[in-house]
Formats: structure tokens, sequence, C-alpha cells
């Protein structure tokens, strides 16, 4: 498909720091691509696929474009790919069995995507002896995790056929009257502004057996380890006798599973007090039917250290935690100063900046709400997602699907020795919230 004319179009801040020099070329971290796994029973017939392609992706401008340097402007653009075939962004292969899958999504963690190409695909992989695959891979640069849903929404369908509405996410600010709330807010928009301002300068966690070591070397080795696929329902069960929240009980597993692991270690660094924090980024919503990169990174505690023994208690903290992050500006502020800094400074100095502020944390942990029933594509029913990301240091990413929560842990298996351990405390540490809290129904479905 080729045209006269070649369009271009500016890149979004995002887009380009990712696309660009999102952490210092001297540490050779590679760019980033979001992988999702979808499981199918049945792949999807080829020829429908690529009509569905063809109808909803391929006018989005970012999946017919290569990120373009104009030198004269001093900008980066998404530029029209005039030889754009859609044929040559799909991969078909066979395995001969569930191992065969897991290998060909090793072979994609760091995987390099041509610029001088649209930077996406999707991988077709027929099982012959249980369940096939679709992964969708895109560069992070092209959009995020809220627009890798939005994506997916084009997608899917109802069971009868019938295409999905993506719903608003966008969220109205709430203003709260009266001179307290608006005190209240002043000091969060103060605080916010101090911790963003002060966390690359800040210690970086505790030396503990997950944390990378500093100054900072990038591995190019990871292992991806799933787990058992949780029940939605227990964690709701849970969430409403805690009067919690989802994620709260999702995070609080997280720090449980942290103290799990490290005692199993006998970590010496494992003591009453420890800092010990995880990155979340978080996505600014729209309303447009556009993919974006609009997001933020959120700095959390984790109730790590044996003044922390229980998992009432790390449920109790984590829930302070996140109610008091949430009741404060601190993704808009965050993003405000990156936009300041890179805008006023070198280049150089705000990938060192970008470096040292995540490699300071323990971990990243990622958790996307998704579709609470069946989905299809093409007519075959869609069994499982799972969102697969790669990162400089572990990311601990979760998706909610169909009534299961579907989880995975990406880790250099140089710093965290035992990857499965890892994961299976964090099961474990479910399965001691539902023992206290008397739920019946169980965490793994």
């Amino acid at each position: 498909m080729a045209s006269s004319t070649v369009n271009k179009r500016r890149m979004s801040y995002f887009s380009r720091i990712i696309i660009d020099e999102l952490y210092p070329k001297t540490v050779g971290v590679p760019s980033f691509n979001i992988t999702s796994l979808l499981y199918f029973k049945n792949l999807p017939d080829l020829e429908k696929l690529k009509e569905l392609l063809n109808e909803k992706i391929v006018p989005l401008y970012k999946f017919t474009s290569i990120p373009h340097e104009n030198k004269a402007d001093k900008i980066w653009e998404w530029k029209e790919y005039v030889f754009f075939n859609l044929d040559n962004h799909i991969i078909q292969t066979e395995v001969d069995d569930q191992q065969g899958v897991l290998k060909y999504l090793d072979s994609l963690v760091y995987r390099q995507l041509p610029p001088t190409k649209p930077l996406w695909c999707a991988h077709l992989i027929k099982n012959k002896s249980g369940d096939s695959a679709l992964i969708l891979e895109v560069h992070h640069a092209v959009c995020d995790g809220i627009s890798l849903m939005k994506l997916a929404m084009k997608l899917v369908t109802k069971e009868d056929g019938t295409f999905l509405e993506f719903p608003s996410t966008k969220v109205p600010f709430q203003k709260k009257k009266g001179l307290l709330a608006f005190f209240i807010f002043l000091w969060g928009v103060i605080y916010s502004i101090l911790k963003n301002l002060l966390l690359p300068l800040f210690p970086a966690d505790t030396k503990h057996a997950m944390k990378v070591p500093l100054p900072y070397t990038f591995s190019n080795e990871r292992k991806i380890v799933f787990l058992p696929v949780l029940s939605l329902n227990a964690v709701k069960a849970l969430k409403n006798k805690t009067k919690t929240t989802v994620n709260d009980v999702l995070t609080a597993a997280l720090a449980g599973a942290f103290q799990r692991y490290l005692e199993s270690q006998n970590d010496p660094n494992y003591t009453e007090k420890m800092k010990v924090r995880c990155v979340m980024p978080y996505s600014f919503p729209v309303e447009d039917d556009d993919l974006h990169n609009n997001w933020s990174l959120v700095s959390a505690a984790l109730p790590v250290g044996k003044r922390y023994n229980t998992a009432e208690a790390r449920l109790a903290k984590v829930k302070e935690t996140m109610d008091a992050i949430k009741s404060r500006p601190e993704p808009h502020i965050g993003r405000a100063l990156q936009r300041f800094v890179d805008k006023y400074f070198p280049k150089s100095f705000v990938s060192q900046l970008s470096l040292d502020l995540v490699t300071k944390h323990s971990l990243i942990f990622t958790n996307v709400p998704g579709f609470n029933f069946p989905v299809y594509i093409c007519g075959e029913m869609v069994k499982q997602i799972q969102p697969v990301i790669a990162n400089i240091i572990p990311q601990f990413s979760v998706h909610t699907y169909n009534g299961g929560v579907y989880v995975n842990f990406v880790a250099d298996e140089k710093v965290v020795k035992d990857v499965e351990k890892f994961c299976s405390s964090y099961v474990e540490e479910l399965k001691s919230l539902a023992n206290e809290y008397k739920i019946d129904e169980s965490i793994t479905l």
C-alpha cells in the first residue's frame, strides 16, 4: 500500500523518551515491548483475523507509521510508512506443547522490533497438544496499558459477535468545598511536589535478596513465571470482609510474598525495620478513540519487615498507604515535573534521573483490570489473557479476566535466586488472608 504523500504526526512526550533515550545508553537497556499472551482452544481463522486487523487496527496511524527524528525542528514524529503490508506483521509458527509456547514467548522478551517498520507484530502459535496462543507484541512507544486495553476492545466481541464499547475511563475531578478541604488539598499538592522532587535523591531500598545491585548494570537474562490462576471472587470476598479494595488485597499479598521470600532465603538484611518500595505506573485515562502514552510513576512503600508479622497487619498498612496516595495528586504532579525537567535539562541528565528513580526501588507492580466475562476473537473464545512485560527491575503483573486473576513475574535469576519461591509465596499470603477472614471460596481456580 503506497501513497504519494507522507503524513507525519508529532510524538507525545512519553513516546519520545521511550523511543529516544529513556535510560542512559551506557547501561545497555533495550527498548521495551508490551506483550499480551492470549490463549485459545483453537486459533482464530487467519483470513478472518486479517480482515479484523484491517478494519480495527490498521486505521490507527501508529500501527502504520515509524518513528522519525526531525532534526531540523528538534522533534520526534510518527511518519507514515508508505510500504505498509499487514502480512509482514503476522508471524505464524507451530509448537509441540505448552512448553513450546512458553519458549517462544521467552524469545520475545527483549526482541528488538526494527524501527524501519511499524512497531508491532501478531504471533499466531498453533499448539499440537494443547491451547494455542495469539501474542500481541507492541512497542511501548506506541501505547501504554490503558491504550492496550482499548486495542483489545477493538478486537474482541461477545459470544454473539457484537463488538464491545470501551467505557469512558475519564474520572471527573471531584471538588470538595470548605476551607478545611482547601488546606488538605494544598498540603497534598505540596507533599506531592516534595516527594516527586526528592524521590531520586532518597536512599535506595534496603539491600535485600531481591534488590538489584547498584550501580546498575543491565542483564539480558529474564525468567518468566506464571502463577496459578487465582479466583477473583475470592479476592473480592476478602475485599468485602476487610473493607478494602481489590488492589489493596493484591498489593498486600505482594508485601507478604516479599516477607515470606526473604525469610526463606535467611536474608541477613531482613530486620525489624527495612525499606522496600514498589513503582506503580499510573496511566491517565482519556476519552478519545486514539492510542496514547500518558502516564506517570507512583512510589509506594510496602510493609515488609519483622514488625509486620501477620498478613492482616500488612493488609491494614497497605490500605493506609494506598488511601493516602489516592488522596493526593501525586501522579499529576509527577507528570508535570517530568515534562519540566525534560524541557530545561540535558537529555543525559534526564535519562540518568529516570534510571536512578526506578532502580532504587525493589519491584514494578502493575494491576490492569480486564473484562469480567468471556470475550471472543473471530468467534474463538479467549481462555486467558496474560500481559507480560520485562523491565530493568523485577516486574510483577496482574490482570483480571472472566473471574480469574492472571499473574506473572519477570525477574533476573542472577538477582532473584528462586523466582518460583517468590511466586508461591504470593499465593500462600492470599491463602493466609483467606483463612484468617474465613473465606470459604478457594483462592486458586
